[in-house]
């Protein structure tokens, strides 16, 4: 368990090197860590969703198949003084089994923000999913690695986001490890404003949670 926990880790600073801090619009990338990262921009080449604010994407890469990847920010979802980011997603390896994680990281810039974050995670697993919250490049906050079978947990930090590009950006980041074949992990993750101290951002979090799995699973 010890040695997971340090590959984990492992996987998930060196992909934190890639969670840049100045971009214009909201992007994803998808990383197995053996073939070229995957990356997709907002209403760029790869988004199957046009609206603006929102991202999907369909794919395979290595031995992973990915059905969803959705991501969601501003202006569906909060604002750029009010930033709320939700990921769900769906992998399943049904190409053999993985050699590395596979890191799915979501994120947006143009935020101005003090305050705190809470950062929830729910899904289920026949693996392993870490959960990590970036601002400006920085890990700020993680969560797991959680266990086979059905998981869920929420973590807070504290941020200055703004007023430039390079110091306003969220990344929202899971790190799957699988060690069979037509293995399926499954969940939604996602980031809310805490001004009141939390306790709203929370169960907010927890409902758009909700929300969010119910609209991956119309899409599958």
């Amino acid at each position: 368990m010890n040695k997971l926990l340090k590959y984990l880790a492992l996987a998930a600073t060196v992909a934190g090197l890639a969670v840049g801090s100045a971009y214009a619009t909201a992007m994803m990338t998808i990383n197995d860590g053996v073939n070229p990262i995957i990356t997709i921009s907002d209403n760029g080449v790869g988004d199957i969703n046009p609206t603006l604010g929102l991202l999907d994407w369909n794919g395979t890469v290595g031995v992973w198949t990915i059905n969803l990847d959705s991501g969601s920010t501003k202006p569906v979802l909060g604002s750029v003084t009010n930033p709320i980011l939700d990921l769900s997603f769906k992998a399943i390896d049904g190409g053999g089994v993985p050699t590395k994680p596979l890191i799915i990281t979501f994120q947006d810039s143009g935020f101005v923000y003090t305050g705190g974050l809470v950062d929830s995670i729910g899904g289920t697993t026949n693996g392993t999913v870490l959960d990590n919250l970036f601002a400006n490049g920085q890990l700020v906050t993680s969560v797991g690695p959680f266990g086979a079978g059905a998981f869920s947990g929420s973590s807070t930090a504290n941020v200055v986001l703004g007023p430039s590009v390079t110091s306003s950006s969220l990344g929202l980041q899971v790190v799957i490890t699988e060690t069979g074949v037509n293995q399926i992990t499954t969940g939604d993750k996602q980031v809310t404003a805490a001004p009141d101290g939390g306790t709203t951002a929370l169960l907010l979090g927890f409902g758009l949670l909700g929300l969010g799995l119910i609209r991956r699973s119309k899409k599958s």
